[in-house]
């Protein structure tokens, strides 16, 4: 089950920006070039005001991430849990769903 605040973020991202999966992937990479220059203000200033810039594009990511994984029936809790047994798997087996 997802969280509320999951399904109305799908819902406004849904009917703001549509169901292109493309589109949100490129609306993704947009979102990430803004997280990576948030974090080199960070690193050049460590600032309060800096920090609060990576929170800011961090929601950014997470609101697109979000969206994305519902367009493929997925949910943000789903896609954790995957992360975490696959660090689980790989403290037994390094080569576990890699591409080597």
């Amino acid at each position: 089950m997802i969280s509320i605040a999951e399904q109305k973020i799908v819902s406004i991202m849904n009917r703001k920006y549509g169901l292109d999966f493309r589109k949100r992937f490129e609306k993704l990479d947009e979102e990430m070039e803004e997280l990576m220059e948030a974090k080199e203000q960070y690193v050049s200033d460590g600032t309060l005001k800096a920090r609060d810039h990576i929170k800011e594009e961090l929601a950014d990511v997470m609101a697109v991430l979000t969206h994305l994984a519902s367009l493929f029936d997925m949910s943000i809790d789903e896609l954790l849990i995957e992360a975490l047994l696959k660090i689980h798997i790989r403290d037994h087996n390094p080569k576990y769903l890699r591409n080597e």
